[in-house]
């Protein structure tokens, strides 16, 4: 059943997350094979100990270039190159939080969830928290298998932020993975309703090859005023089933 999910894009999931490259899901971007011309010359500036070749004396201005070149590496998807990047504009500017919040997310793409892990926590430790910083920290720790972790940093969220609709789906998520569907069920619908409740907790069963419970909580959604996504994930559970 996880092909479905695959097959979906994985936008068939209501949740209200932020985009951190980042999903335990398997919602993964996929890395370009080539690299155009104009990315090519930004690569071809990096020395071999990934230094930019650079005749400005200022580290600030060094830094920015770094920043500048790993957006235009990253975009292309080339994530290790553009981490490389950062990691030199942070060694440069280390009081740069912007740094850290653009290189979290790519260490997660890139499979290092400990790096990834370690500039989240600098973040939340030194920067103003906000909810896109603690759900995206969350959902790298889920990625890592660090579900209590991840549930503590998000009812702390919920406790400053108790409107955030991510933060509330996230805790749903966690809540599922740790065996509490009632939980997960009580948070979608109030976080987005009892449709999308139902919607949720039938992708996430298809993840976890559920195809049972799936099927009945895409009957219940159905029933209460479905939209586009519910029907597009009911006839690809049909398909696959066929």
């Amino acid at each position: 059943m996880q092909s479905l999910l695959k097959k979906q894009n994985c936008a068939i999931l209501l949740l209200a997350v932020a985009v951190s490259g980042s999903s335990s899901l398997g919602c993964r971007s996929g890395v370009q094979k080539g690299i155009d011309n104009n990315v090519s010359q930004l690569v071809r500036q990096l020395d071999p100990k990934g230094e930019i070749v650079s005749q400005q004396p200022d580290p600030d201005k060094e830094a920015q270039i770094c920043i500048e070149t790993a957006i235009a590496v990253s975009k292309a998807g080339h994530l290790r190159e553009a981490i490389r990047l950062y990691e030199k504009a942070y060694s440069l500017s280390p009081n740069d939080a912007d740094i850290l919040r653009q290189v979290a997310p790519l260490y997660a793409q890139s499979g290092d969830l400990e790096q990834a892990i370690s500039a989240y926590q600098k973040l939340v430790e030194t920067e103003k928290s906000s909810p896109d910083l603690l759900n995206n920290y969350a959902w790298t720790l889920m990625e890592a298998g660090m579900l209590k972790t991840a549930k503590d940093l998000v009812s702390g969220g919920l406790a400053s932020f108790p409107k955030s609709e991510k933060l509330m789906t996230t805790s749903a998520v966690i809540s599922y993975k740790q065996g509490n569907r009632a939980a997960a069920f009580e948070l979608f619908s109030k976080a987005l309703g009892e449709q999308a409740a139902h919607h949720n907790l039938a992708v996430l069963d298809i993840d976890s090859k559920n195809e049972v419970a799936a099927k009945s909580h895409i009957d219940k959604a159905l029933q209460l005023r479905p939209n586009s996504l519910t029907r597009q994930l009911a006839n690809a559970m049909d398909e696959v089933v066929e």
